[in-house]
């Protein structure tokens, strides 16, 4: 243990200067990280959802879902896949004043759809709240990018739910149409038996035919009870489609606004910090950089480097005559 301490204060005084250089190169990089960090603002808005698909919830079997997702968690997928195409991205940009640069060329407006989607993530924040969030070196333009994304989202929820309205309209009132015409052909089957055996004047009817007649009637009655629901569900959606934007108003509650950030996220104690981190850094590589040299050097240094790795004592040491203090050009001075 003597030994390795020894040879370790022994190399590195004697480079020294060559060992502590990583320590001012991590400050330099720190300093540089420091100059070129832009401050930047966040903003972020919370949403409460409650969603069902209207075509689920009117259906008289609706499928059921294989693996249940909450609907935070669904519509933070969708966040992310919206997010995707040019088109929502167009539609948050139009709501910031990030618009001016939509006249620019195809170029910028590439990069700047590229920086909207690292400007803007959202995160769950329990099983029907959602974060919405946007970060740029502008507060303002931070909360028209938070506050955008939400209108967008519940303006694309709210144009989605009108087409869902209308699949469900078409898909009942095509469910309409068949339960008429099953009506009509159950009442006409009725009808016709009846006409073909008509009521006895005298006695009773004969059980097979009060059966068939049961059977017919029976048959009747249910082709108008799905008649009425098809009639019930295509009115329902029908309304559904005319209070599309007061559903989603609804299934979508914006619970906090995006505000403007009244300070940067680079706060000067995170910045020290990363500061303290560059520092003690270059202090480990220094000090690894100082035992690999003393690993790697097999030279004898210390009289006890040759008891210890040969095995033999050593009878005497060659002293340092060298004349401290002395500068370059300085001639020793002659034996007389």
């Amino acid at each position: 243990m003597r030994r390795a301490f020894y040879r370790f204060i022994e190399t590195f005084f004697r480079h020294r200067f060559l060992h502590l250089v990583p320590i001012p190169i991590m400050l330099v990089v720190f300093a540089f990280s420091y100059v070129t960090t832009k401050t930047t603002y966040n903003s972020n808005g919370t949403m409460w959802i409650e969603r069902q698909t209207l075509l689920q919830s009117m259906s008289a079997n609706p499928q059921d879902n294989l693996g249940y997702v909450t609907p935070a968690q669904a519509t933070v997928d969708e966040f992310a896949e919206l997010m995707q195409t040019d088109a929502f991205v167009r539609a948050v940009v139009k709501g910031t004043s990030l618009e001016s640069e939509m006249t620019k060329g195809l170029v910028v407006q590439a990069s700047l759809f590229a920086n909207v989607r690292k400007w803007v993530w959202s995160l769950t924040l329990g099983n029907n709240v959602i974060s919405v969030n946007a970060t740029h070196e502008s507060a303002e333009v931070a909360q028209q990018l938070a506050a955008a994304t939400m209108d967008a989202y519940l303006t694309w929820r709210i144009n989605n739910d009108k087409q869902d309205s209308q699949v469900a309209q078409t898909y009942f009132a095509d469910l309409e149409a068949q339960y008429t015409k099953e009506l009509d052909t159950a009442r006409t089957a009725l009808q016709t038996y009846l006409e073909a055996h008509p009521d006895p004047v005298r006695g009773t009817r004969p059980s097979t035919e009060t059966l068939m007649i049961e059977k017919l009637t029976a048959a009747m009655t249910d082709a108008h009870d799905r008649l009425t629901s098809a009639r019930t569900k295509v009115e329902n959606s029908t309304l559904a489609l005319t209070q599309a934007e007061n559903n989603v108003r609804q299934k979508y509650l914006v619970i906090d606004h995006p505000a403007v950030a009244d300070k940067s996220d680079t706060s000067k104690k995170k910045m020290l910090t990363n500061g303290l981190i560059f520092i003690v850094v270059g202090v480990l590589l220094s000090f690894l950089g100082v035992v690999g040299a003393a690993v790697m050097d097999a030279t004898f240094r210390f009289p006890f480097d040759i008891k210890n790795v040969l095995g033999i004592p050593s009878l005497a040491t060659i002293p340092n005559v060298s004349v401290a203090g002395k500068g370059k050009g300085t001639k020793p001075k002659r034996a007389k």
